[in-house]
């Protein structure tokens, strides 16, 4: 699987975050918003994007959730190491290679019930058993089902509020081919039910 990262530094030298980056995976999967954070020790790290949800942690703190993240430790370590890489060394576009498999993927479907309004299933999509992304709906429309990535509200100065795609297919032809899987798993689910 081919990976690019692209990085995007901030201009801040007091803020924590130290620049953004995306990757995309072999030119078909595109996940955005992924921070290069400097901790209170000056030490780098890699965050995953995520958002606040409604739990709150046992220190009374809000907890967060991640939109998407590497599955396993090894892939996690792989993947960092990577993105601070081309931080460190001053790329804004990098690409390698993480191993010979071409992208592939799983869908994991979690059907809700009726109650829960408009949206039919929540759904987690595992690339090439590394790397998840959650929080992709199912939604019932007026003109029928459709798939809606997991997304974050941006304001836009003067312009109000839109929600825009954190992570998405980056071609038609595997938007297509991904969403068909995905509503296929939604009715093998169902019918085994």
């Amino acid at each position: 699987m081919n990976i690019k990262i692209n990085i995007f530094r901030t201009n801040s030298e007091e803020w924590s975050v130290k620049a953004y980056a995306s990757i995309v995976f072999d030119d078909k999967f595109k996940v955005t918003g992924i921070s290069i954070r400097e901790n209170s020790r000056g030490n780098l790290f890699v965050s995953m994007p995520s958002y606040r949800s409604n739990e709150i942690k046992s220190d009374g703190k809000q907890a967060y959730r991640q939109f998407c993240h590497p599955v396993t430790k090894e892939f996690n370590k792989e993947l960092s190491e990577v993105i601070l890489r081309a931080y460190r060394e001053g790329y804004d576009e990098m690409g390698y290679d993480s191993g010979t498999d071409q992208l592939s993927f799983y869908i994991k479907i979690n059907p809700l019930s009726e109650s829960s309004g408009n949206v039919e299933a929540l759904v987690t999509v595992i690339f090439n058993r590394k790397f998840a992304v959650n929080g992709i709906r199912i939604v019932n429309g007026a003109n029928g089902k459709f798939i809606a990535m997991p997304s974050q509200k941006k304001s836009n100065a003067g312009a109000g509020d839109e929600y825009v795609d954190v992570c998405y297919p980056v071609t038609k032809a595997f938007r297509e081919m991904l969403y068909e899987n995905i509503l296929n798993a939604l009715n093998s689910e169902v019918s085994e039910k």
